[in-house]
């Protein structure tokens, strides 16, 4: 299976840095090897004018300056990822973090339990990633998150 998607992809990037991008196909191919059946689904009709990546073209999410709140199934835990243009250390951040409540200091994140927001937690990543763990609520995670963290 590798090999053939490692095949489809070469040749689709062949001819995208040749200048032939009028021969890609605008399909979506799904494939069952083990019963040698390949079906393509046409994808012309699949894109709406208005839809900010599709028809657009704009990739808000691929840059660091937006933040997003995502809730983590079943963890009662959202992650937030902020701006990776924060720059905080995490022996400051550790330091701010200690006036509200118990603080866990790795080479990876710093985890805080907040004393006056039971039963909430953050850990925040090196990368500028948090998890506000507690709650499923995105809109509070990121009110946590900006009390606590930064915007």
């Amino acid at each position: 299976v590798a090999g053939v998607i490692g095949s489809l992809q070469s040749i689709a990037a062949i001819k995208l840095l040749s200048g032939n991008e009028s021969a890609l196909a605008d399909e979506l191919l799904s494939m069952d090897l083990w019963s040698n059946r390949i079906h393509s689904t046409p994808l012309v009709d699949a894109k709406r004018a208005d839809c900010p990546t599709c028809g657009l073209r704009r990739f808000e999410f691929l840059s660091d300056t937006i933040s997003r709140a995502v809730q983590l199934c079943g963890r009662q835990s959202v992650q937030i990822r902020g701006s990776s243009k924060m720059q905080i250390s995490d022996g400051d951040l550790a330091a701010r973090l200690d006036r509200f409540g118990t603080v866990v200091r790795s080479p990876y994140f710093v985890r805080c339990d907040l004393r006056d927001e039971k039963p909430l937690s953050l850990t925040v990543f090196r990368d500028g990633r948090t998890i506000v763990h507690g709650t499923n609520d995105p809109a509070r995670a990121k009110a946590i998150h900006a009390k606590y963290v930064g915007a």
